[in-house]
């Protein structure tokens, strides 16, 4: 049996993750951050997003 952290780890990765992007989004309505400075942190965010779930997927496949 696999240890638990490794499937809650990712969840908790992806929930701060979705935090951050909200965040970002919202400081980028209010005009606290231009597009040029939204645009490479939303494509990173999106990255980073991406990569949690490829390892949650490959975290459940192994089961």
């Amino acid at each position: 049996m696999r240890d638990f952290r490794e499937f809650r780890f990712p969840q908790i990765g992806m929930g701060s993750v979705s935090e951050l992007e909200y965040h970002i989004l919202l400081a980028h309505d209010l005009t606290f951050l231009p597009g040029i400075v939204y645009d490479p942190l939303q494509y990173r965010v999106v990255e980073v997003k991406r990569m949690l779930t490829t390892r949650h997927q490959k975290v459940r496949a192994a089961e």
